[in-house]
């Protein structure tokens, strides 16, 4: 997947991001980034999947995500959803849960 992040250029032109206005708070968002990332590939190798990332989103247009640092530390940041782009569609991936009511609802003490 290309990125428009640090000035790299994507490998088709288009770019794609998530409509803020269309995410819900608790939308878990997957992306794959770069391929030429060795740590994004091994994480995808050894799950078997096609995303290497995945952030919550806590507020309108606002992400949780764990983040890894060169120091080897990392942490946890809040950033801005339309820092998340791709050059394929398939590349990002929005899940919700279906009836959050009914779960809440499944979770109530008995009485």
């Amino acid at each position: 997947m290309g990125s428009n992040k640090g000035g790299k250029k994507t490998v088709t032109g288009q770019v794609y991001v998530i409509n803020p206005l269309a995410l819900e708070i608790g939308d878990i968002v997957l992306s794959a980034a770069d391929p030429t990332d060795l740590a994004s590939r091994l994480i995808r190798l050894s799950t078997r999947g096609n995303y290497c990332h995945a952030a919550i989103c806590t507020r309108v247009g606002l992400l949780m995500e764990a983040k890894a640092t060169n120091d080897g530390k990392g942490g946890v940041r809040r950033s801005s959803i339309m820092r998340i782009v791709a050059d394929d569609p398939l590349s990002l991936r929005v899940l919700r849960l279906r009836s959050l009511g009914r779960v809440f609802a499944e979770l109530k003490p008995p009485g």
